[in-house]
């Protein structure tokens, strides 16, 4: 569904807010650039999406002339709902370097 920039942020703090309630699901963001078509005179836009799962996916187009604004709001919107977020586990790759790199070396 493609809403406002407003509308987004708004429906992706709900989304967020959501999945940190219930504890489990993930949500997806991604970004695109849409490119300039030269005959139309536009300008170049960013297409940014978020998708819980299969049940609900947002998106907008930002303008480029405002994607500075936009991004310090979205920004503050994802950094505000990870709390969630697992700190990765870092002791098993670095097992496996350590195992490469010294059998590699005879």
């Amino acid at each position: 569904m493609l809403l406002s920039n407003e509308e987004f942020l708004k429906k992706l703090t709900d989304l967020l807010q959501t999945h940190q309630s219930k504890g489990t699901g993930s949500v997806y963001l991604s970004q695109k650039c849409n490119p300039v078509d030269e005959g139309e005179g536009s300008s170049a836009s960013v297409l940014i999406r978020a998708k819980s799962g299969a049940a609900e996916k947002i998106s907008t187009v930002v303008e480029l002339d405002y994607f500075t604004d936009f991004f310090q709001s979205y920004a503050e919107v994802c950094k505000g709902q990870i709390v969630g977020l697992k700190k990765r586990d870092r002791k098993k790759t670095k097992k496996n370097k350590k195992k490469t790199t010294s059998s590699g070396h005879t």
